[in-house]
């Protein structure tokens, strides 16, 4: 296999994953919004807090897929640089940061969920022990 032929390939997987990542992106920030509707609605105590519950619990998934997808990228792009220059490590560490972050939200998430929505009398959808 030919230099140039090798680079095409490496710039084509590039590209992919730079188009799916942006699609995660885009799934995942049209989420928010269902987010802040969501969570106006547990606090309004609306009766279909059940099902509202379980489409932000849903919501994880494309957010997680993002982290993947973010973590292949920048390993593509990376993989093609010499140095590890001081924005790859900063990205590194602001990745691990978030992805931290996305099982503390949950977490609260879960909490919340079994404190507030069970003490005001709705079963919560998101225990696992209903």
């Amino acid at each position: 296999m030919e230099t140039k032929d090798l680079q095409t390939k490496q710039k084509k997987q590039l590209q992919i994953s730079s188009i799916i990542t942006l699609v995660l992106l885009l799934i995942s920030f049209i989420w928010l919004f269902y987010d802040i509707y969501a969570y106006q609605e547990i606090r309004a105590k609306a009766p279909t807090i059940e099902t509202i519950s379980i489409g932000i619990v849903i919501g994880f998934i494309p957010k997680g897929l993002l982290y993947i997808s973010f973590a292949i990228l920048l390993l593509l792009a990376l993989k093609h640089i010499v140095k590890f220059k001081f924005l790859g490590i900063l990205c590194i560490i602001f990745g691990i940061v978030s992805s931290i972050s996305l099982v503390f939200d949950f977490a609260a998430l879960s909490d919340l969920g079994d404190d507030y929505l069970t003490a005001r009398g709705y079963s919560s959808s998101l225990r696992s022990d209903s």
